[in-house]
């Protein structure tokens, strides 16, 4: 065997055995989802607790260290969100002061993961003049994209996929009650997953983008992830499980936290062996 293809094979060799020991190494990368903007308001549990627990199970059985974020642990501060990697906004109910705004920018711009998870117009909970959308929208123009206010119902979404990281494993997806996402900066975000209409066409429900060395993505409907559970008196849903919602989780979170695509990687190696 020629000296090149060594080199190549021990490439090969200290990849798989790296892959092999993620779960022992990803137990360093910390997920935090923010539960400090009404998102138990009205029916909702968009928390680690309630009906996002089994969102949270599953990226710890992947080896994440998942925490909670609680509105007594005060404002997101830069200070606080850079001891994680990635960080889950699960359909705020009341706006982000404009300190948070800047920090939640300055996370993804310094190497962060934030995902978006919005929910249809007129998705105001707690009454107070702002749903999701509308809070989003005051930073997600900066990120190259906003919600659109609409409010669509697919399940499962007939808009159809790119094949992917973030779809690898994900080929039906739901929308009870979403809303759609405009692309303003089509460099920087690309759309994985889409709404078809016969008027509007093609539309983006789940996204990704960088913004200075971080990334991002969001979602139209914050139903693909509740898990049905609740405080008392909730009348939740189980989205979780009805279609590919675990994996398209998965594969975000996963994407947010900067990780590549293994078995591409693998692919490659082995296409320069054949060379």
């Amino acid at each position: 065997m020629r000296s090149r293809e060594w080199v190549v094979l021990l490439i090969l060799v200290m990849f798989v055995a790296f892959t092999g020991a993620a779960n022992s190494i990803r137990p360093a990368v910390k997920v935090l989802f923010d539960n400090a903007h009404a998102e138990t308001a009205g029916n909702a549990d968009w928390t680690i607790y309630g009906a996002y627990s089994d969102f949270a199970d599953r990226l710890r059985s992947v080896g994440f260290i998942v925490e909670s974020h609680e509105k007594s642990d005060g404002l997101l501060t830069y200070e606080l969100l850079k001891n994680y990697k990635v960080l889950v906004l699960p359909e705020p109910n009341s706006p982000f002061k404009d300190a948070e705004v800047d920090a939640i920018l300055k996370f993804i711009e310094n190497g962060g993961g934030v995902f978006l998870i919005g929910d249809h117009t007129g998705s105001d909970r707690n009454h107070d003049g702002w749903d999701s959308p509308k809070i989003f929208n005051v930073f997600a123009p900066k990120l190259g994209f906003y919600f659109a206010k609409k409010w669509v119902s697919q399940a499962p979404v007939a808009g159809g996929r790119v094949e992917g990281f973030i779809t690898r494993g994900v080929y039906r997806v739901g929308a009870w009650g979403a809303t759609w996402l405009e692309i303003k900066d089509s460099k920087r975000v690309k759309a994985w997953i889409f709404f078809k209409f016969k008027k509007q066409g093609k539309k983006p429900y789940v996204i990704t983008g960088t913004y200075g060395k971080g990334r991002f993505a969001a979602i139209g409907d914050s139903s693909p992830f509740d898990d049905g559970t609740g405080a008392p008196g909730n009348h939740l849903h189980d989205g979780w499980q009805t279609y590919d919602h675990p994996q398209l989780a998965e594969n975000v979170v996963r994407w947010l936290a900067g990780e590549d695509d293994p078995k591409g990687n693998v692919e490659k190696i082995m296409n320069m062996l054949s060379e």
